[in-house]
């Protein structure tokens, strides 16, 4: 037997934009930011999970701009806004 909320948890510990919930993802919590947010749900041996995220963020420029700081060796994060762009 194991929690998929802590596996999951344990697994994105060090994923600045992925967020572990176990509440229900609602959008307006990531709409405008580069937030994944994923929800699991377990009961006996049933499994849920959800997630959201804002594709005009964390979309194919973002992805860009991720992979050509792994390219130059910097830091993954380098240039994705931390801050929703919508309130």
């Amino acid at each position: 037997d194991f929690d998929a909320y802590e596996v999951l948890e344990e697994y994105y510990k060090d994923e600045i934009h992925v967020r572990v919930s176990k509440n229900p993802v609602d959008m307006k919590n990531v709409s405008g930011t580069n937030f994944c947010d994923i929800y699991v749900k377990q009961k006996g041996n049933m499994l849920f999970i959800s997630s959201a995220i804002d594709n005009l963020m964390r979309g194919a420029s973002s992805q860009a701009v991720v992979n050509a700081n792994l390219m130059m060796g910097l830091e993954e994060n380098l240039g994705i806004p931390r801050i929703a762009y919508v309130p």
